[in-house]
């Protein structure tokens, strides 16, 4: 497999994860896109990116936290959906499950958009860019695979 592809199939786990997840562990309850973008600047800020590249991240950066706000959004509304049907004495598992199905029909979509979102940025990157972000994320992910 090509080393675009495992990164994407990866990018595409990870996304699933922290959508699933809601991202509270690492990025707090109430802050979560500003911390989420908070650390991906951090990331960014390593590439040493040239004026054009900074440019085009910041509009890139500016779409994404509008996308991230939604899917705060979105989540917290799901969630107040899910907790008033399981504390509802008289829910029927079947509203509680289909709610949960819902919800997870979204989910190709998210990964789909943020994958589009990553394939956008890495394309604006000079090939010594790529290799260092290829490189810095097979170090991150062989914590997991070893």
């Amino acid at each position: 497999m090509k080393p675009k592809q495992v990164m994407i199939y990866v990018a595409a786990a990870i996304a699933i994860l922290a959508i699933a997840s809601g991202c509270h562990r690492r990025f707090g309850h109430g802050d979560f896109p500003e911390k989420a973008l908070e650390h991906i600047d951090d990331r960014v800020a390593d590439l040493n990116l040239t004026e054009t590249q900074q440019t085009r991240y910041q509009e890139l950066r500016v779409r994404l936290a509008a996308d991230l706000e939604k899917l705060k959004v979105d989540h917290k509304s799901f969630r107040d959906q899910f907790k008033a049907r399981v504390n509802n004495d008289n829910a029927e598992v079947t509203e509680i499950t289909g709610l949960i199905r819902e919800k997870s029909q979204t989910i190709p979509t998210t990964v789909s958009r943020y994958l589009d979102f990553f394939e956008e940025f890495y394309a604006m990157l000079d090939q010594t860019q790529q290799t260092e972000l290829r490189n810095l994320f097979r170090k991150k992910m062989n914590r997991y695979w070893d």
